[in-house]
């Protein structure tokens, strides 16, 4: 398991998900009013681990990622790499709800959940030209209190060919 390191004036607050290839761990801000450099206004935060042989790769879905101006994509908030290791630091806002794998829906309760995606899929397809690639319950975030979805996950993005456009 990759141990990626916490930055300062942050701690662990607590595991979210156990992955196949890294946990996501939640950090919680140590002091009020005391962020760190790229954290500045986030006193939670999510902090996932990837590491890749494939560098370029992973470096392309990140500056991808980074460029999303979508209110129902979860925002990335900072990026560290360690060079020695290859290992990429991706920190995010904690959404705490879970994923629509694990939570239940009547119909109606969900109507607004899927307006929620079809305009967050709408704006990466027709505005941003990428192809999600891994579109499933897992990947759907939830906020249980405000009713709002995130989409996550995107390491199999991809841009659409040229010629489709």
């Amino acid at each position: 398991m990759l141990e990626p390191s916490v930055p300062d004036g942050f701690s662990v607050a607590g595991l979210i998900e156990t992955g196949r290839m890294s946990d996501i761990v939640s950090l919680r801000c140590k002091k009020r009013d005391s962020f760190t450099d790229g954290f500045k206004g986030h006193s939670q935060l999510a902090m996932k681990a990837v590491q890749d042989s494939e560098t370029i790769r992973v470096s392309y879905y990140l500056s991808i990622w980074a460029k999303f101006d979508h209110r129902r994509i979860l925002p990335l908030i900072n990026i560290r790499l360690d060079p020695e290791s290859n290992i990429y630091t991706i920190y995010t806002p904690v959404v705490g709800g879970g994923d629509l794998f694990t939570k239940q829906f009547s119909l109606t309760e969900f109507r607004p959940l899927a307006g929620q995606l079809i305009s967050a899929l709408c704006y990466m397809n027709v505005t941003m030209q990428i192809l999600h690639l891994d579109i499933k319950p897992e990947n759907i975030l939830i906020d249980e209190f405000r009713r709002n979805v995130w989409i996550s996950d995107f390491e199999f993005m991809r841009q659409l060919p040229v010629d489709r456009l």
